[in-house]
């Protein structure tokens, strides 16, 4: 395969069609024309060609729209989902394969299983195929254990609401469960979670989060569906293909266990699992296919796969490095000869947001506007308005389009004005502090306003509230909770 380099030697990028907090979609760059040596032939005789295997789009579906740990499928994938039908219905009949990614924390092991699963919830989504999620369901492997809340989700995203004492989640009869069972063809309402009950459930759910217009056939896949595991069609990269490796004091200082909430959330690019459409009409032979089963197969069979220096590749080194820039954090050279020049592999700059509910008592007693719907605009011409909902722990992402600009976000009735770009730098001094503190609902609205007396009662009251000597200064104990707390 060509590398598709420009004159300056680095590979070209595609173009990316949309980004949002959940996922990413977009073309591949056109691969330069294949080269082939002929010879003259007699009218019996003949050449033949086998043109390479080339990724022409790209979707993405980000670490956020699973639970944690988990390959269940979040609600809110839905909008993420109608992105891949576009991108299906621009390129018809172009061929998908899934691929499942983790990042460098943990074992391969454990890491290649859980990447495969995730893979193999999406594939199961876009065929209907409830044996699949079933499998992930009734076979739970270390921390992905569907369970219970997983049919709670699934139930609430259908329109069925679950009341404080239904006994879905105690393993008794549940009047929402009843109902769905009402309501769909073949299953008896007697309220409890049985196997035929779950695969219905399974499918509905998979219908409202596709659209009941969107769904594909095993042969809109690479292997079509040839091999029973998926082989081609869908597979785990386990740790093997982060898209951002930490430098050497980063990786020291995020190993230390108080750091490990934010190594995980700096870590979330590399978590995530892509789609490539391939050039219509290309097949693969799953039984020659490099990359091995989802479920069934080993973590040494990737790594046969490796660069000479793919273990050197996962290497801390003195720097942060990144795929978009550096070109060489993916150990698997078959995985990065389809990946290179992806505009869906590189780090999107995200506007990050985490919103607490109001509320006049101590902050680390206020809880997170979790699942909370939202509209957000002005971050610029590409996208006017966004619309989603924040996460379980109150956070919305928005990719940065402008590094300045003035966005509305609008949300529990609220309309709150952000000026992006305007925060400054921690170590900036006192302006710096008093803006944390302020977003964090200490102190007047107008910062700009703050007097020496209002800034020293801000501080003690953040140090009150944080058990820290109530110095009203900003000593360097109060900057790093401050730090923490406000997240950047």
């Amino acid at each position: 395969m060509d590398d598709n380099s420009n004159s300056s030697g680095a590979p070209e990028t595609g173009s990316v069609i949309d980004s949002s907090d959940g996922s990413v979609s977009g073309t591949h760059p056109e691969a330069a024309a294949p080269v082939f040596r002929a010879a003259p032939t007699t009218t019996d005789e003949k050449n033949t060609i086998r043109p390479g295997l080339f990724p022409i789009a790209c979707w993405r579906l980000e670490d956020i729209r699973f639970d944690f740990d988990s390959s269940f499928i979040r609600p809110d994938a839905a909008p993420d989902v109608k992105k891949l039908h576009d991108l299906v219905k621009a390129h018809k009949k172009a061929p998908l394969s899934v691929f499942g990614h983790a990042d460098p924390v943990g074992q391969e092991t454990y890491n290649k299983m859980l990447s495969g699963r995730r893979a193999m919830s999406v594939y199961g989504m876009l065929i209907r195929d409830a044996d699949i999620w079933e499998r992930l369901y009734s076979k739970p492997y270390s921390g992905d254990n569907w369970g219970l809340p997983r049919i709670q989700s699934m139930l609430e995203a259908l329109g069925y609401t679950l009341a404080d004492n239904d006994g879905l989640l105690r393993g008794g009869v549940s009047e929402a469960l009843k109902q769905f069972q009402s309501d769909s063809e073949g299953l008896t309402a007697h309220g409890y979670l049985n196997a035929p009950t779950r695969k219905k459930l399974y499918v509905a759910y998979m219908d409202w989060l596709c659209g009941t217009d969107f769904k594909l056939e095993k042969s809109a896949f690479l292997a079509q569906g040839a091999d029973k595991d998926g082989r081609g069609d869908y597979q785990g990269c386990s740790e093997f293909n982060p898209v951002l490796i930490f430098s050497k004091a980063e990786n020291k200082e995020f190993s230390k266990p108080e750091n490990h909430k934010q190594r995980n959330a700096v870590n979330a690019p590399s978590r995530r699992v892509m789609v490539f459409l391939f050039r219509r009409g290309t097949k693969v032979n799953p039984e020659k296919w490099p990359c091995p089963k989802a479920e069934t197969e080993k973590v040494q069979e990737c790594r046969d796969r490796f660069h000479s220096d793919g273990d050197k590749r996962l290497e801390n080194r003195d720097k942060r490095r990144t795929f978009s820039q550096d070109h060489d954090t993916f150990a698997c050279r078959f995985y990065e000869l389809l990946a290179t020049g992806s505009p869906c592999e590189e780090i999107q700059d995200n506007w990050v947001l985490r919103v607490l509910i109001s509320g006049s008592g101590p902050l680390p007693g206020r809880k997170p506007l979790a699942n909370e719907p939202y509209i957000l605009t002005g971050v610029g011409p590409k996208r006017p308005e966004i619309r989603g909902k924040t996460d379980p722990n109150g956070v919305l992402r928005a990719a940065v389009e402008d590094d300045t600009c003035k966005m509305m976000l609008t949300i529990a009735g609220l309309k709150i004005t952000l000026d992006g770009g305007a925060l400054q730098a921690m170590d900036s001094g006192d302006p710096a502090v008093k803006e944390r503190l302020c977003n964090l609902g200490y102190g007047d609205a107008d910062v700009d306003s703050w007097t020496d007396d209002t800034y020293e009662k801000a501080l003690k009251k953040f140090q009150k509230d944080h058990k820290l000597s109530e110095t009203g200064t900003a000593d360097a104990d109060t900057k790093q909770r401050l730090k923490e707390i406000h997240g950047s």
